[in-house]
């Protein structure tokens, strides 16, 4: 097949659906960008906002992390000191 022999497919109807479509775009799109943005803007919203949450709940559990962390690390000396007290009280007597 070469190029000069070359028709598209289309016929009459796919020419007037092109050519009303073409006339059309400048006043659909910007009625359908309105519809878009808001609700890439809603969507947005919730998305900080579920970081938002999400940052505080982390910042939660890194605290009470912590505190069970110091409160082992305090039971732990408090044991071994009541230990080696124990230990000496064993060894004077």
């Amino acid at each position: 097949m070469s190029i000069s022999n070359y028709s598209p497919k289309g016929g009459l109807w796919t020419g007037v659906a092109v050519g009303v479509g073409l006339v059309a775009a400048p006043v659909v799109m910007p009625l359908a960008w309105s519809g878009v943005k808001t609700l890439v803007k809603a969507m947005l919203k919730g998305s900080f906002m579920a970081y938002e949450k999400a940052h505080e709940l982390g910042a939660e559990i890194v605290e009470g992390v912590s505190d069970c962390i110091e409160e082992a690390k305090s039971e732990a000396h408090s044991e071994l000191s009541q230990a080696s007290k124990t230990m000496k009280a064993a060894k004077s007597t």
